[in-house]
């Protein structure tokens, strides 16, 4: 009797009632207001324009951003905390591909990458360290 106790009582504080994990996804884009669409780990379809900051399930989150005479930016993010997104949205024209969007010291001069393109060096005015080195995979 006292083992059929303890298991009600095990199965009475079990967290299988709990609510899954929810974190803050902020998602912005370039250029502004594009259109963003959020699926999250719970199959909930979130969607309006950037800058766009919704509570998601924690899992993976499709995140899909569209503007008209742009490429479309779809990546999956795995979100287990708050987490950021900057969807770059390269025009259907142009020949190059943003990879990142990256936030700099005050006042940035200049860019230069080292020489097997790992790396971007940016100079800052006005401000101490006055260059700050990028990892360009990573961003």
């Amino acid at each position: 009797m006292s083992m059929l106790s303890s298991f009600a009582l095990l199965a009475a504080s079990s967290p299988a009632s709990a609510r899954p994990a929810r974190h803050l996804l902020s998602v912005d884009a370039w250029p502004l207001r594009a259109r963003v669409e959020l699926r999250d780990a719970s199959g909930r379809v979130l969607s309006g324009r950037a800058p766009f900051r919704r509570v998601v399930a924690a899992g993976p989150v499709r995140v899909t951003a569209t503007l008209d005479g742009h490429r479309s930016f779809k990546r999956t993010v795995i979100v287990g905390r708050a987490a950021h997104v900057t969807a770059c949205l390269d025009p259907d024209d142009q020949l190059v591909r943003c990879r990142h969007i990256l936030r700099t010291g005050w006042v940035p001069k200049s860019v230069a990458l080292s020489a097997d393109g790992r790396q971007a060096w940016v100079a800052l005015l006005g401000t101490r360290p006055g260059v700050e080195v990028f990892d360009v995979i990573a961003g």
